[in-house]
């Protein structure tokens, strides 16, 4: 195992460069799900405006 034989100082530096790996991989989905969920609502306005105006006639 190659991790055995790496000092403690680089075990530690590589556990925390994982963890800000980790960071980033959520804050990335936590932004793509909130744009995906702005999307859709925005979509579903614009879909109810459009069946206003044509049911209305304006």
């Amino acid at each position: 195992m190659k991790m055995d034989n790496m000092n403690p100082e680089e075990k530690a530096g590589n556990i925390e460069e994982q963890k800000q790996e980790q960071g980033h991989s959520n804050k990335g989905a936590l932004t793509s799900s909130l744009i995906f969920v702005g999307g859709f609502i925005f979509a579903l306005y614009i879909a109810i405006y459009w069946l206003y105006m044509f049911r209305v006639d304006i």
